[in-house]
Order: C-alpha cells, then sequence, then structure tokens
C-alpha cells in the first residue's frame, strides 16, 4: 500500500493515479464505485469505505455513508447540509443523522486548529 502524508494514490483500470489531498474536494461513493472529486475533473476507484478512509488524512470528514469531504474547501455548515465551494461554484452535501454529531466535531476542531 502507497501511504503517503500528502497524496492519495489508487489503481483505476489498470492506470495508477497520484493527486495531492489539497486538490481533492471531495469523495462521493457510487456502490462500489468511489467518484474523486478535483476541481479539474472527476476520477473514479473501486474500493471499499473504510479502505478509503485508511488511505486519507485528518483533512477529510464523512459527513454521510455516500460523502468524504475534505474540510480545507467547507465555506458553511448547516444543520442537515455542507456547502463545499471552489474555483468553479460551490456543491451542497447533505450530512446524514448518523454522521451529524462526529463530524460538526471534528469540522469544528479542524477549523478551530486552523485560527
Amino acid at each position: 500500500m502507497d501511504l503517503d502524508d500528502d497524496h492519495f494514490s489508487f489503481t483505476y483500470k489498470r492506470i495508477a493515479y497520484n493527486l495531492k489531498f489539497t486538490d481533492i474536494i471531495c469523495f462521493e461513493k457510487q456502490k462500489r464505485i468511489v467518484i474523486i472529486h478535483t476541481a479539474q475533473t472527476d476520477f473514479q476507484a473501486i474500493m471499499s469505505t473504510p479502505e478509503l478512509l485508511q488511505k486519507l488524512n485528518d483533512n477529510f470528514v464523512q459527513v454521510h455513508t455516500s460523502y468524504i469531504v475534505n474540510i480545507k474547501f467547507i465555506k458553511e455548515v448547516g444543520t442537515n447540509y455542507i456547502i463545499l465551494t471552489e474555483d468553479s461554484g460551490s456543491i451542497e452535501i447533505p450530512i446524514s443523522r448518523k454522521f451529524k454529531s462526529q463530524a460538526r466535531d471534528a469540522i469544528i476542531m479542524k477549523m478551530r486548529s486552523k485560527l
């Protein structure tokens, strides 16, 4: 396994990719496929959620069964949603009840450490 502090490495259809964590906006799960959203383009990979979480650093928080977000891109945290901003616009992502308190605590702690 390629564990690097500032890169996310994965393989899809026999092509190896190496993305910087700072470029990744969020991960979206659709059954077995993980869609990796970056500012430039989207990538796909096949992996389980636990496998994905194991490869990530502490800037990523799971807010929903289908979404893991990069705290760096969070603009607004609502009661049941998060708004992520990037150059081309903003994305609204739901927060599920299952992850609400855990995600809010992690986001607040990370934002405090930035100040």
